[in-house]
Order: C-alpha cells, then structure tokens, then sequence
C-alpha cells in the first residue's frame, strides 16, 4: 500500500501545496556541517500572513528536513517554536540507524517520511518507497531534499550549497 497526498490531513494538504517564499531573499545557503541546524523562515506568497518554517538538520549518522507552520507572532516570546510541523523527512546511509514506531505499533526502519495524517501531527512515518508524497528521481540526499522542496512548495530560487559527502 503505497500513502499519497490524498491520504493526508486536508489541512496539512493545503499548507503544503501553498507556494512559499524565503522571507529574507536570500536564496542561496550552504548544507549544514555535521551536528548544525540550517533555519529558512518561508512566507505563503499569496498568504502573506502566513509563515513557515524549512529546518536542514545533518547530525553525524542522518539527515533531517522539515517544513512547518510557524505561529502566530502575537501568540509567543519564544525565538523559535513549530506551532504545527507539516512533513519531515529521515535519511541515512546505513538504515539500521533510522527507526519509528508508528502509533499503531509497526515499526519503520531505514529513511522515512513523516506525514500528517489525521490532523494531530506527523507521528506516522512510512518508508521513502512507500508513500508518494515525496519522491526523488534518483538515491541520496540531494535528490531527496529537491524533491522535498516541490512537495512543500518552496520557490525554486531556493539553492543550497550541499558539501561532498552529502
């Protein structure tokens, strides 16, 4: 059973499909070294109100990518909080080091997508070969994260500069 964009949350569907911009215009970023965090704030182009979040994060055995909703301004202090995490994507070479228990109990081992199903959140994951949401052409991790750039409707301008190895 392969889960597709129809399977989703209609509210997660939707976010996901708005096309979204850098915020601060700067297009082009460098991949994050080992163990740092790359943070992109994104705004809807035709919600301006609307702000988004893209997180790179490259620890020293995976990658993690992750667009989300940010909250409204108004409503905290804090410097960063995800009010709503849309999709995520889990990745490394050697699958073993990946696992996830999904809410009924399955266990998914190797690179995997985090999909919002029902409203509450992205606690199911399903590996990269069994869904449709995101779809690379071709193995590894810059294949992946352009292909994880259409799903969320993040503008092509969008260039990361990804380090050998990555």
């Amino acid at each position: 059973m392969t889960v597709g964009w129809d399977d989703l949350d209609s509210t997660a569907r939707s976010y996901l499909a708005m096309q979204k911009d850098v915020c601060d215009g700067v297009y082009d970023r460098r991949w994050p070294a080992p163990g740092k965090k790359l943070s992109i704030e994104l705004i809807a182009e035709h919600e301006r109100s609307l702000r988004f979040f893209l997180d790179v994060i490259e620890n020293r055995r995976s990658t993690s990518l992750i667009v989300g909703l940010l909250p409204d301004r108004k409503l905290t202090m804090q410097t960063r909080r995800s009010d709503r995490p849309l999709l995520r994507v889990n990745y490394a070479t050697a699958a073993e080091t990946l696992r996830h228990r999904n809410p009924d109990g399955t266990m998914v081992l190797g690179p995997h997508v985090h999909l919002d199903l029902y409203g509450d959140g992205i606690h199911w994951a399903f590996p990269i070969g069994e869904q449709s949401v995101v779809v690379p052409e071709q193995p590894g991790v810059p294949s992946l994260f352009w292909a994880f750039q259409e799903s969320c409707g993040i503008t092509g301008r969008l260039r990361i500069e990804q380090s050998l190895g990555v």
